[in-house]
């Protein structure tokens, strides 16, 4: 009976090996006569230039705020489109159509927006002729719908860690997962045809998917996309991707989103992982240091297509994107530094292929330093020798050893806790706050040595009382005075949530 079970399982084990063998056999059969098929198309023409999608409209897209209570309401512009410059005619706005992103819009149409619903705002935005007043521009901008290409791409980010902010190197060590995916239409046709030609009748009805060398893909002069973290210094951890992951689906699979053209040959997908991990300069303001706040910024573009024609990619983050790098937020431990918030907006960069300003996807993470550390190990032992350097008004003028030796070694006590800030600044061309606390700290440790020479100079001119009463003012004056400077210098910097 034994001996049955075990040849009904080397069997079961066997048949399920050759299962594999075969529907392996099959997928590089498809994959081989899809590759084969893509040269002959490329070789025809079917395939030149970039993938795109017509769209018709002014070549801005804009975010509507309506107001809460009583307040105005707020739009403004959240992309322009990079050839939106050479539509417009001669004026304040040609050749500075990229600096509308993010502009406040004050009207449309003659209308303001205070007064306006997000209904009644877009409904204007749908007229053939359109007016809009922005608020750093003088004149109106003029439009009309016109017809735009583009395609997107979209992106989808995993932030696994951010190792260490360093403020000195202006830079962050951190560590990302990230999936670009893409459509092009152009490709469910040919696949259809791989399919009707041979006999892939399981391909026919599920799909099939391949993996296509990047180099075959520049045989055939498809200008795919290529992921870029501005501003990174690799590890060189990860290798870079050779390869990108292609999938059909069939008419079959098609959905409320499907248009003609999917519902008769079915769907693409194009897909390269891609992992990155080094550094990332920054751009920091150390003003405040250490109550500082700053913002981590990544900038994510994507290779443009090589070509005269007016299409560009347009990077898009997913909606996933700003869930995966919320949950980063929460899981990421720093140590110097709290995390406040976190998400994503588009900005603007110029192109060196096409001189035009495209979009970049921009992943940030707002921080805010923790400070008790200076505080307590840096502010306050200066402020406690600077307490012992102001004894010296409560020893007798006419000790003239006695009292510059405490104002000295006070003094030089401040200087050497002065290297410790240091360790933690780069040589910025600017003074911090850190800054002009000790250099407050300095004054007022520096002044007591001079006023110590001064009343001695009194004692030995037999004025001893007037020597015991600049002695009794500077009791009080004195550190009123420098209380008094610090609480400015604190209302200057410091963020009122503090």
């Amino acid at each position: 009976m034994s001996m049955k079970i075990f040849l009904l399982f080397v069997i079961a084990a066997l048949s399920n090996l050759f299962s594999v063998n075969v529907a392996q056999a099959d997928k590089l059969a498809i994959c081989g006569a899809f590759e084969k098929e893509l040269m002959t198309a490329t070789s025809i023409g079917e395939l030149w230039g970039s993938p795109y999608i017509e769209y018709e409209y002014t070549g801005l897209e804009f975010i509507f705020l309506e107001g809460e209570g009583g307040t105005p309401s707020t739009a403004f512009v959240n992309s322009v489109n990079p050839f939106l410059d050479d539509k417009l005619p001669k004026g304040p706005y040609k050749g500075n159509a990229w600096k509308l992103d993010g502009e406040i819009v004050l009207g449309v149409n003659g209308k303001s927006i205070d007064g306006l619903t997000e209904e009644a705002f877009f409904s204007e935005l749908e007229k053939e002729q359109i007016s809009l007043k922005f608020d750093s521009f003088e004149e109106p901008l003029n439009l009309k719908k016109d017809v735009f290409y583009e395609h997107n791409v979209y992106l989808s980010v995993t932030v696994d860690d951010i190792a260490a902010v360093d403020t000195k190197s202006a830079s962050v060590r951190a560590k990302f997962r990230t999936n670009l995916v893409w459509h092009d239409a152009r490709f469910a046709k040919i696949a259809q045809k791989v399919i009707s030609k041979g006999k892939f009748e399981n391909a026919a009805s599920v799909g099939f998917s391949c993996v296509l060398e990047t180099n075959f893909l520049t045989n055939i002069v498809y200008p795919y996309p290529v992921l870029i973290l501005n501003d990174l210094i690799s590890d060189g951890v990860f290798p870079t991707n050779k390869s990108v992951s292609f999938e059909y689906y069939p008419p079959d699979f098609c959905d409320e989103e499907c248009d003609e053209f999917d519902k008769k040959y079915g769907k693409t997908s194009f897909e390269i992982i891609k992992n990155l991990q080094g550094s990332v300069k920054q751009s920091f303001d150390l003003v405040a240091f250490p109550f500082d706040e700053q913002s981590i910024n990544f900038d994510f573009e994507v290779s443009q297509p090589e070509t005269g024609e007016e299409v560009f990619f347009n990077l898009v983050a997913s909606s996933l994107s700003d869930d995966q790098i919320e949950t980063a937020k929460s899981e990421i431990n720093l140590a110097e530094w709290e995390i406040n918030g976190s998400g994503s907006y588009t900005v603007s960069y110029k192109s060196d292929i096409k001189q035009l300003h495209l979009p970049t996807t921009r992943f940030y993470f707002d921080i805010k330093r923790y400070s008790d550390y200076y505080v307590f190990k840096l502010a306050m032992p200066i402020t406690l020798i600077l307490i012992v350097c102001w004894s010296v008004f409560w020893i007798r003028p006419d000790e003239l050893e006695a009292r510059l030796t405490l104002s000295v070694v006070s003094l030089l006590s401040l200087i050497a806790y002065n290297f410790v800030v240091d360790q933690d600044l780069p040589k910025l061309g600017y003074l911090t706050m850190a800054d002009f606390f000790i250099i407050y700290t300095y004054l007022f440790a520096g002044v007591p040595i001079m006023q110590t020479v001064l009343c001695k100079a009194l004692c030995d001119r037999g004025k001893e009382n007037l020597a015991n009463r600049i002695d009794r003012d500077f009791r009080i004056y004195h550190p009123a005075s420098y209380v008094l400077m610090i609480l400015i210098l604190f209302y200057q910097y410091v963020p009122v949530d503090i």
